[in-house]
C-alpha cells in the first residue's frame, strides 16, 4: 500500500491578536483544541509586515482599537470580533463554557480540519507524527549568574525522563556560542542553540533560544525561528518565552528561573499560572543576582523555591510521579 503522511491544512490557520496575555493563552488553547494551526499569537503592537504577509483563514481580534488592527490587516480579510472574555481558568466549569462556545463558533465558520494526505513509500499503514518522547518541557530563564546555576542544575538533573528543556538565557551574542559546551561539560544533556527552522524539542535535550531572533512553539514540538528582534528591553525575552511556551502547552510547562539582573518574566507570571504552567525559582542565598527571582517571588506565583540542585531534585520526584513514561 501507498504509504503516506497526514497533516493540517495550512488553510484553516488562525492568527490570535489580544491586548490581554491571559486572553491570548486561552485563544491559544482553543485552537490546539480545535485541531486548527495556530499561526501566531501576539499583542497588536508586535504585528509585523511579516506576520501579515501569512495570510491565515482567519484573524481573532481582541483589542481596544479595532480600527488601527483592520486598517493593517486589511478591511476585507476573514476576521472574528467581538470575542467574549475568557473566564479564569481556574473556574473550570465557567472557562469550559466559555472554550466550548467558541470552539462552536470557529467549527462552524471553518469545519472540522482538513488532514492533506501526502503520498510516501509503499507500506501497510498510514504514517502519523511520531510521538513526542517527553510530556512536560521545562522553560528556563536566567540572565547574571545563570550560567553557573543552570549548569549546576543540569549536572544534578537525569536526562532520562519525559521533560524537553528551552533556555532563555540573557547574554551577549557571541559570548552564547560557548553555552553548549559549557553546559553539557560533565553530564549527558545535549545543549544546542536554536539556529534554524525546524528544530525540535526532545528528550534529553536543552535548546538555546538566539539572542538576535524570537522563536516560538508548534504543538508537534517543532520550533518557528522568526528573523526579529524580541520585543521590549531583553534580549532574548524570557517573558516572551514563558508566554509562547504557556499558549501552546498550558499544564505541561514548568518555568524555572534562575539566577539573573533585572525582573524579566515578571510581568507574565500570573498570566501563565492562570495558564495552567508552575513557576519555580531559585532561592536568593544560592544565586549569584537574586534580583530576578526574587522579582518573580514578589508577584506570588512561585510553587517552589531551591537552590539549583533542589530544584533539580525536585523536578525529578515531579517526574517519576506524574510522567506516566518516567523511569
Amino acid at each position: 500500500m501507498n504509504h503516506a503522511s497526514l497533516t493540517l491544512s495550512a488553510e484553516q490557520s488562525l492568527f490570535v491578536i489580544a491586548e490581554r496575555p491571559l486572553q491570548r493563552i486561552a485563544l491559544a488553547e482553543v485552537i490546539r483544541d480545535c485541531g486548527f494551526v495556530l499561526l501566531e499569537c501576539i499583542p497588536p503592537d508586535r504585528l509585523s509586515d511579516q506576520h501579515l504577509a501569512l495570510n491565515p483563514s482567519l484573524w481573532l481580534i481582541d483589542v481596544s482599537d479595532e480600527a488601527a488592527v483592520m486598517e493593517r490587516i486589511g478591511f476585507d480579510a476573514p476576521v472574528m470580533l467581538g470575542l467574549e472574555p475568557a473566564p479564569l481558568q481556574s473556574n473550570r466549569v465557567e472557562f469550559g463554557k466559555w472554550m466550548r462556545k467558541l470552539s462552536r463558533k470557529l467549527l462552524k465558520l471553518l469545519g472540522p480540519p482538513i488532514l492533506i494526505e501526502h503520498p510516501g513509500h509503499t507500506d501497510t499503514e498510514v504514517d502519523a507524527s511520531p510521538p513526542l518522547n517527553w510530556e512536560f518541557l521545562g522553560v528556563i530563564g536566567a540572565s547574571m549568574g545563570g550560567p553557573a546555576a543552570v549548569k549546576a542544575f543540569l549536572d544534578a538533573m537525569p536526562c532520562h525522563l519525559p521533560i524537553a528543556f528551552v533556555l532563555a538565557q540573557h547574554i551577549d551574542a557571541y559570548m552564547q556560542e560557548t553555552l553548549p559546551r559549557i553546559l553539557s561539560r560533565h553530564n549527558q544533556w545535549n545543549c544546542a542553540i536554536i539556529r534554524e527552522e525546524g528544530a525540535e524539542l526532545a528528550m534529553g535535550t536543552v535548546l538555546i533560544v538566539p539572542v538576535n531572533q524570537q522563536v516560538s512553539f508548534q504543538r508537534n514540538g517543532k520550533i518557528s525561528v522568526v528573523a526579529e528582534r524580541w520585543p521590549g528591553h531583553y534580549q532574548p525575552s524570557i517573558s516572551t518565552v514563558m508566554s509562547r511556551a504557556t499558549q501552546i502547552f498550558g499544564t505541561r510547562v514548568i518555568h524555572l528561573i534562575f539566577s539573573g539582573m533585572g525582573d524579566d518574566g515578571s510581568d507574565v507570571a500570573a498570566d501563565v499560572v492562570q495558564g495552567g504552567s508552575q513557576i519555580w525559582a531559585q532561592t536568593a542565598d544560592s544565586c549569584t543576582c537574586s534580583s530576578q527571582p526574587d522579582s518573580i517571588r514578589a508577584t506570588g506565583q512561585v510553587s517552589f523555591n531551591g537552590t539549583a540542585e533542589a530544584m533539580a531534585h525536585r523536578l525529578e520526584n515531579y517526574l517519576h510521579t506524574f510522567g506516566s513514561r518516567s523511569s
